[in-house]
């Protein structure tokens, strides 16, 4: 059903139906950007299965950090846009290539912000800064939202868990 989705949203889109106005270019823009978010969903829960029965491989590649997570802030940025929310980068100059499932790591990045975006309100921030630590790389998301309550702490990384908001 999603492809379907995608497929005549594609169709509106490039006017291949007919002229379309501006407003209604606006609604396919948030109607395609929440059906890739739908489909980014169900491929985590899908790698979800494959994690549990042990057959997720990474596929390790030299990865530009920097254009990674430059790609990832302008697949997030419509959903932002809709919300009135500022992003912003601090990455270091210095960044260096690193060795990585490029792919894996565009996954986590985009769940956690489009996770900040959803929490954060109307003419907020999230940010995403890259730390070279030694033999690691930290990414850190930061947003102006509610934050998680402290009680909710020990389940953050439990599976499917659904926080409530403070």
């Amino acid at each position: 059903p999603l492809t379907t989705i995608k497929e005549f949203t594609a169709i509106l889109t490039d006017q291949i139906a007919g002229p379309i106005s501006r407003e209604q270019q606006e609604y396919l823009a948030i109607i395609k950007g929440n059906v890739e978010r739908l489909t980014r969903i169900i491929d985590d829960l899908l790698d979800l299965g494959k994690i549990e029965a042990g057959r997720i491989f990474l596929h390790r590649e030299f990865v530009d950090l920097a254009a990674l997570v430059n790609a990832v802030m302008r697949s997030v940025r419509p959903l932002a846009q809709s919300k009135q929310i500022r992003l912003a980068t601090e990455i270091p100059e210095t960044l260096a290539s690193t060795f990585a499932d490029a792919d894996k790591i565009m996954q986590v990045l985009t769940n956690l912000l489009s996770n900040a975006i959803q929490y954060t309100e109307a003419g907020g921030c999230v940010t995403v800064r890259v730390e070279e630590q030694t033999n690691e790389i930290q990414f850190v998301v930061k947003d102006s939202g509610v934050g998680i309550a402290p009680e909710d702490l020990p389940r953050l990384f439990e599976k499917l868990a659904q926080l409530a908001r403070p």
